[in-house]
């Protein structure tokens, strides 16, 4: 479980990837006559964790600087924010880097019905 704060909206895209990629560790080892369920969780938790610290870290600094900003008595978010709302290929361009961080994977064969 991780905590992401509302700041940058990532939370649920990060938990649907979050999901995804533990449908693609677990159904195959839940299928498996042996079942390795802990290692598949262990590297579930590995391929995930990176990809949370980083979001989490992001979310920090961005409310810092929303804390600075408010104490500072300018209420406005961030210059590169107001700008990406005023100019959309700016604000596109934001949204697909973010995507790309959270890593959303494809499914897995087995997730898929294959075996």
């Amino acid at each position: 479980a991780h905590v992401i704060s509302p700041v940058g909206g990532n939370g649920i895209n990060i938990a649907i990837a979050d999901a995804a990629d533990a449908g693609n560790a677990l159904v195959p080892a839940l299928r498996a006559a042996d079942a390795e369920l802990d290692a598949a969780c262990r590297a579930f938790e590995v391929r995930r964790r990176a990809v949370s610290d980083a979001e989490q870290r992001s979310q920090v600094r961005a409310e810092r600087g929303s804390l600075e900003r408010m104490e500072r008595g300018d209420p406005r978010p961030a210059w590169i924010l107001r700008l990406a709302a005023a100019v959309p290929p700016i604000a596109r361009a934001f949204g697909t880097r973010s995507a790309s961080a959270i890593a959303i994977p494809d499914p897995s064969p087995a997730v898929l019905g294959a075996r």
